[in-house]
């Protein structure tokens, strides 16, 4: 969600997109990526995604196993001409990021209602103050400024900001 949401670039996200074959502890094994990414002019990229007890055990002998599984997965996707990626569960879940992100994919519905694009832009070139607040007055009371402020954000006509929860009281900026 949070790629779709602020990654322009992807093409496509596709759930455990296949099964590549490395070693380990001198065995052959199987491994099926979390996610595959997509984007416009890089190579498809395969991400895991971990828990940060997995990836760093209290044990130093399962720690430093940990570490040459992951080498062996990255090594796997690149043989195979992909890039590989690792997060944890603290980079997916960061906040207020996910938040916002779940707000941009709920709105982004109206990002295919060129009329109302078209009127948010003019309201924006001429909102009073650099607010969902003054975006709102400019458009009138006929449409949810907040929503739209979401899709132009997403559209990149407007910036809200990104360091705190959107929010009707968010800044907005045109771009």
């Amino acid at each position: 969600m949070m790629l779709d949401a602020f990654d322009r670039t992807i093409v496509n996200v596709e759930s455990q997109p296949v099964s590549l074959e490395y070693r380990h502890n001198g065995r052959p094994r199987k491994w099926t990526p979390d996610f595959m990414i997509e984007r416009t002019g890089v190579k498809p990229e395969l991400v895991e995604v971990k828990t940060l007890k997995r990836l760093y055990p209290a044990d130093l002998l399962a720690r430093a196993d940990a570490a040459e599984r992951f080498k062996a997965l990255k090594d796997a996707a690149e043989r195979k001409g992909f890039n590989f990626r690792l997060l944890t569960e603290s980079e997916i879940r960061v906040q207020p990021a996910l938040y916002n992100a779940r707000l941009l994919c709920r709105h982004s519905s109206l990002r295919h209602n060129s009329a109302l694009i078209l009127r948010g832009r003019d309201a924006l070139r001429s909102m009073p103050d650099p607010s969902v607040i003054g975006f709102q007055t400019a458009l009138g009371p006929d449409v949810d400024g907040f929503s739209l402020a979401i899709t132009m954000d997403w559209l990149g006509h407007a910036l809200m900001d990104r360091r705190s929860r959107f929010s009707r009281s968010s800044t907005l900026r045109l771009l």
